[in-house]
């Protein structure tokens, strides 16, 4: 049968369109994702010798965050806050907040904390702006593999695209 109307897309073709303002506008290939887009993201923390003493994985999905803690000393050089995790809902309660000390004996500790779109998680790292050692402070966006340095503090609020960085 013929297509009368020639203005339809050519059949088997893919037809890419960015939703504006204005309406549809066709684009040629998808925008990139950013380490910010997407449902799934793992934050990690490490201490003395790169050793992983925290790891944080967020499924937005699920509205589920998980945070493991791993039995240890974190940094015997810091007797303060080494690292510390945060989150709070849209009107600033605190959900969840667990400061790891650098020369504490850590436990290990599983635990998971609801995190809905509106909610904000705040990240701090001591180390997180030393040039070397910024690595220890990183975010990975779990379904592109993108990552990022958080530095010494860095608070995300969750959105219905992914996350927002706040500072």
């Amino acid at each position: 049968k013929q297509l009368q109307n020639n203005k339809n897309e050519t059949i088997g073709k893919t037809a890419r369109y960015q939703v504006t303002k204005e309406g549809l506008k066709k684009v040629e290939t998808m925008p990139e994702t950013t380490v910010l887009d997407g449902n799934h993201f793992g934050w990690s923390f490490k201490g003395y010798s790169d050793r992983e003493i925290a790891k944080v994985d967020y499924n937005k999905t699920t509205e589920k965050m998980q945070v493991n803690l791993e039995a240890g000393v974190p940094h015997s050089y810091f007797n303060n806050t080494y690292a510390s995790i945060t989150v709070k809902n849209s009107t600033g309660s605190i959900l969840y907040n667990k400061g790891i000390v650098g020369n504490r004996q850590q436990t290990a500790e599983s635990q998971t904390v609801p995190v809905k779109v509106g909610d904000y998680i705040e990240f701090t790292h001591i180390e997180g702006e030393a040039v070397k050692e910024k690595t220890r402070a990183i975010l990975i966006n779990l379904e592109n593999n993108k990552q990022e340095y958080m530095g010494k503090k860095r608070t995300y609020q969750v959105t219905s695209t992914g996350l927002n960085k706040i500072e």
